[in-house]
């Protein structure tokens, strides 16, 4: 018999899970079905959520600048026809005492550097400004003073950019297509408000831009309070989410890397600036005079997001087990539903007391009876000596001494009693005749020789 306490014996046990199994269609069945959908749904999310790709949030840069071209020519345009906004008193705005925005012009003569700032992911193009001289006595002097004034033509102004977006594993895609959309419009139910074809850059007029944003430079800027300034005076800050993605739901297998576009703006009376800045002003003399100005912007920001995928075994292995794991689902189910349909579920799954020692019993006669050693032997098996089968044993073999100890006492009381019955018609056969007293030499007869046996042997079991 092979001990359990062994340092071998417990390093070669292997431990599983012990399944009960059930006979029964209505439960058979309804696990199958149950396994069914399980599966089908692990399939089908496989699939459409690219479980078998490595994903990951891609890198992305951009280079935006503006086509001056466009800007001068509409520029000049207006300078014959000035819009409405130009000296038009109905544009004042008196923020508070120290900032108030009045005699509100337009400057005509600015170049693309005096309006445009670029950032790293950002351009700022100036829509409204105010110049204070440095030296006010001086300039004044000289003939010039503080001015407000609006920069006309921004938003026919056309922005260009490039976009580039890359992975960790080595993949760059330059110029993907892309789709613009306002943000809130979902990309599958909504159509693109705006798209530009792949490998070739973005170029589109601020005017569009600012519709699909839904903003429009002459609205007023409201607060809180209900009234504020036009956006072409506070500025406003249009904002481009990017979100690349090469895993399509529509399309599972098209792994192709699309930007989808979502385009929103400030509003609520929110002011958008560049903050001040220095500039030189000639006099009729040709001398030259600081100023500065503080320029109110319309920014254009740009962030990237969006997932891209390849495909990755390990990933895929992973995202397998998880999924393997959801099998268990059907189990659950399946036993919740039984115990209120099936009326001995609980009898065929668990085990109670009674059948504990139902089993425990056949278990003690089968050793007792030798059972258990002749299948070992016959099987080439040997019998684990574990806590179990030394109780049994243990008890069997106090069950032996017992029972041997009882049937001693029965034989012993058995021969008492022919002895006495023996006496006793020895006694009435000859009533008269009386025993003989035997000497040391007598020989002793064979009934006493069975008593004194008796005798000794049941003082040695009371010891």
């Amino acid at each position: 018999m092979v001990s359990t306490d062994s340092t071998w014996t417990k390093l070669c046990t292997y431990t599983t899970v012990k399944k009960c199994q059930i006979v029964d269609a209505k439960i058979a069945l309804s696990h199958k079905a149950v396994m069914l959908g399980v599966l089908t749904y692990i399939v089908v999310n496989l699939i459409l959520s690219h479980g078998y790709m490595k994903q990951e949030a891609p890198s992305a840069v951009v280079n935006a600048y503006v086509d001056e071209a466009d800007y001068y020519a509409y520029v000049s345009m207006l300078a014959s026809d000035p819009p409405a906004y130009c000296d038009n008193p109905d544009t004042d705005y008196t923020y508070s005492a120290s900032w108030t925005y009045d005699d509100n012009g337009c400057d005509f003569s600015l170049r693309l550097g005096d309006v445009l700032t670029k950032t790293e992911s950002a351009v700022f193009i100036t829509t409204y400004f105010q110049d204070t001289p440095v030296d006010a006595a001086s300039a004044n002097a000289a003939g010039l003073y503080a001015s407000n004034a609006f920069v006309p033509g921004v938003d026919q102004m056309r922005l260009v950019f490039d976009h580039q977006v890359s992975t960790t594993w080595g993949d760059v895609v330059g110029n993907p297509a892309i789709e613009f959309r306002r943000t809130g419009e979902a990309a599958a139910s909504t159509e693109a408000r705006l798209t530009s074809p792949a490998k070739s850059d973005v170029g589109i007029p601020l005017a569009d831009l600012l519709s699909i944003a839904g903003a429009d430079l002459d609205a007023t800027n409201a607060g809180s309070d209900g009234s504020g300034p036009l956006f072409r005076l506070s500025g406003t800050h249009v904002k481009i989410n990017v979100a690349y993605d090469n895993m399509h739901s529509t399309r599972p297998f098209d792994y192709e890397t699309k930007a989808f576009a979502d385009v929103s703006h400030t509003t609520g009376g929110v002011w958008t600036s560049l903050g001040p800045k220095m500039v030189w002003k000639a006099d009729a003399t040709g001398t030259l005079h600081q100023f500065q100005r503080y320029h109110y912007a319309l920014r254009v920001s740009f962030v990237f997001g969006g997932t891209v995928g390849v495909f990755d075994f390990f990933t895929l292995l992973i995202n397998l087990a998880v999924a393997m794991g959801m099998l268990g689902v059907a189990v659950t189910v399946v036993d919740a539903a039984s115990e209120y349909l099936v009326s001995n579920f609980d009898d065929q799954k668990y085990d109670d007391r009674n059948d504990f020692m139902t089993l425990e019993a056949l278990k003690e006669y089968a050793l007792e009876q030798g059972i258990l050693d002749r299948y070992a032997a016959k099987t080439g098996m040997e019998l684990l000596d574990d806590d179990v089968m030394r109780a049994i044993r243990e008890r069997s073999k106090k069950n032996s001494v017992s029972l041997a100890k009882g049937k001693v006492a029965d034989e012993t009381w058995a021969s008492e009693r022919r002895v006495q019955g023996d006496l006793e018609a020895g006694v009435r056969a000859s009533p008269a005749k009386r025993p003989v007293r035997r000497g040391a030499g007598d020989a002793e007869t064979a009934a006493e020789k069975l008593a004194r046996e008796q005798a000794e042997f049941l003082a040695a079991l009371k010891k």
